[in-house]
């Protein structure tokens, strides 16, 4: 720019920041509302605050990633917070942990000290790797600032995969550094299609067909109206009871349907004796079986048959199932209603060698 350009010009030609970068990645892919406690390292990601973004703040970490968990339920969407760096980012750990445990996708954006200097661990500089253990369900920190706007997008298609917080670690000089003109390393959009159900179905129906008395506990990861839906048909083509499984934090059934049976106890002997009169169990989008504390004896009664129905491969992988599918729960669960008997043709089906206790008094049975 020679001395006599026109001001206007050299706002013109000025390269794209890395920040602008970002906010236009966050403007494609709706997440305008930020949460967050800002320090020193967010500024230059803050300062200027474009009018069509909502900051909303709190003066504590947890807090501020307890709203944003909050939101994204409610949205059905990540929600994106951004955290100071390693006293930011410890605060909040507790707090990331339980957005883990409730399917709450986040993008997580951390600052970071200047990267110019990072080799002589400056004030503030973290180590943040790993900071909250295996609670992110994906993390990292960009080799260059303009790997930044990808890494962004990306933690945004990481934490719907994952159902959960995937964090990204920026050095605070990296939002001023001009762009990269060309595509990052992440997809404009990801499609997740429904795993096919085929054969497996079959099995499940035939299991659920040869129990006398089926039961079916329900778990947060069937809070939708969809899946709540293809739930509630179900259990009224069985005629089963449904059970809300222990700690779960979302509601996998509505609560006011005649079938809805209560919560699940969080003991092994609890279990058992609900459990007591039924033949084959049906978890749909829970563990099997969560608990708190520990209680000798087995977690279910003799002679129960599990099936359990899940998206989340963790769950399925550290089960007691005797069938465990991984796939979406609302999918299977109407498939499964298209094809399963009911009560009064499974009460024709010659008795098995099973006896079936009643439950406890006070127990709920539908």
């Amino acid at each position: 720019m020679t001395r006599n350009q026109p001001a206007e010009h050299a706002a013109v030609t000025q390269p794209r920041s890395v920040r602008d970068a970002v906010l236009d990645v966050m403007r494609r892919l709706g997440t305008t509302t930020i949460f967050g406690n800002p320090g020193s390292t967010e500024i230059s990601f803050l300062v200027g605050f474009p009018d069509d973004m909502e900051f909303r703040l709190a003066l504590h970490e947890g807090s501020v990633v307890g709203m944003a968990t909050g939101w994204a339920i409610a949205q059905g969407r990540p929600a994106f917070v951004n955290l100071h760096t390693t006293a930011g980012l410890a605060n909040a750990a507790s707090a990331l942990a339980t957005a883990r445990a409730n399917r709450a996708p986040l993008v997580v954006v951390v600052g970071q000290q200047d990267r110019r200097h990072l080799a002589h661990e400056p004030f503030l500089a973290g180590h943040l790797d790993g900071l909250v253990g295996e609670y992110s369900v994906w993390s990292n920190t960009p080799l260059r600032p303009q790997d930044v706007p990808a890494a962004v997008a990306r933690a945004q298609h990481e934490a719907i995969t994952g159902a959960g917080p995937a964090i990204v670690v920026v050095p605070m000089d990296d939002w001023d550094q001009p762009a990269a003109p060309e595509r990052g390393a992440a997809p404009l959009a990801v499609h997740r299609a429904a795993p096919a159900v085929t054969t497996v179905i079959d099995e499940v129906a035939e299991l659920v067909d040869a129990a006398r008395n089926p039961v079916i506990v329900a778990g947060a990861g069937n809070d939708s109206e969809p899946a709540w839906t293809a739930l509630v048909d179900l259990a009224e083509r069985l005629g089963t009871p449904v059970w809300q499984e222990p700690f779960g934090a979302r509601a996998g059934f509505p609560q006011d349907h005649p079938a809805f049976a209560g919560h699940l106890p969080p003991g092994r002997a609890g279990v058992r004796d609900v459990l007591s009169r039924h033949d084959a169990l049906l978890v749909v989008s829970a563990p099997v079986l969560r608990q708190y504390p520990w209680e000798p004896g087995d977690l279910l009664p003799d002679g129960i048959r599990v099936v359990q129905i899940t998206q989340y491969p963790e769950e399925a992988h550290s089960s007691v199932a005797d069938l465990a599918l991984i796939a979406d729960p609302t999918q299977v669960c109407r498939a499964l209603t298209a094809k399963v008997t009911s009560p009064l043709a499974r009460s024709a089906q010659p008795a098995g060698p099973r006896t079936n206790r009643p439950l406890p008094q006070g127990r709920a049975s539908r």
